[in-house]
């Protein structure tokens, strides 16, 4: 019995170690993988309020058109954006659904309208400004732009990944993609302007998924961006924060504002 004990403490201590060794191989292989974009100098803005932009009046929505919503939440972002673009040590602003290196994640099915295959994706809403402050790189295409608001369709760039899974074989470029079935009403259609190559916007240890990037503006998409991300001129130290506090607070004083740089989420995402 004694022996027996032994030898089931023996392969027992193998089987862990085993374990532990693979975990660490396999985040030490996805810690080499490229995440597609830069951390270093870019900062993130949380915007904390109960009510998302344009719906302060929504109390007043048999009065209200859909377009004076539209036009005054596109009134607030272009006031928080150009009111952080004063300062010195910014270099650019962008909106997005949420900041690189949190938890959040939003996963939705995306369907080719003639046929009505789906490709499950992760998926975030950003502006225009989203690339350059994050340092990202297009393979193929170009990223979308102010030369797509108002087209018919919603402008999209997607993954090698995902344009792989959804066209193999195929050049995605130009091609068009729904968020429901063939036959929805309702479907909203987008065009894919742009491959890029990796976005890991849970950092260096998120396993490789498809993803797709859809353009945000506030004139043409209905939910709210929740993030700011402001790339910053290399060297600006911590102490920017309550320069940066202020200035947000001259647009909306009602709101509050989480200010970190990424670099700190990435410390803490990496822990």
């Amino acid at each position: 019995t004694r022996n027996l004990m032994l030898s089931m403490e023996i392969i027992l201590a193998f089987f862990v170690v085993f374990v532990v060794t693979a975990f660490a191989c396999r985040y030490y292989q996805l810690y080499q993988l490229p995440t597609g974009f830069s951390y270093e100098s870019a900062w993130s803005v949380s915007i904390q309020t109960n009510a998302k932009i344009g719906e302060e009046t929504a109390s007043n929505a048999n009065s209200t058109t859909q377009n004076e919503k539209a036009k005054d939440k596109a009134t607030i972002y272009d006031q928080l954006k150009r009111s952080l673009e004063t300062l010195p040590e910014v270099e650019g602003v962008a909106f997005s659904s949420f900041s690189p290196y949190e938890m959040s994640t939003w996963v939705s099915d995306f369907y080719l309208p003639a046929s009505g295959v789906a490709i499950e994706s992760n998926v975030m809403e950003v502006s225009d400004d989203f690339f350059d402050v994050l340092d990202m790189t297009v393979s193929q295409g170009r990223w979308f732009s102010p030369i797509d608001e108002g087209a018919s369709e919603q402008a999209v760039v997607i993954n090698r990944r995902m344009a792989e899974a959804m066209f193999p074989g195929q050049s995605p470029l130009g091609k068009v993609l729904s968020d429901s079935q063939p036959g929805d009403k309702k479907a909203k259609m987008m065009r894919i302007t742009g491959i890029f190559e990796d976005f890991r916007n849970r950092g260096e240890f998120m396993k490789p998924t498809n993803f797709v990037l859809a353009r945000f503006s506030p004139f043409s998409v209905e939910r709210s961006a929740d993030a700011m991300l402001l790339k910053l001129k290399p060297g600006t130290t911590r102490q920017f924060e309550a320069k940066l506090s202020q200035q947000l607070k001259v647009v909306r004083n009602d709101w509050g504002y989480r200010i970190s740089p990424l670099s700190d989420l990435r410390k803490s995402m990496l822990q």
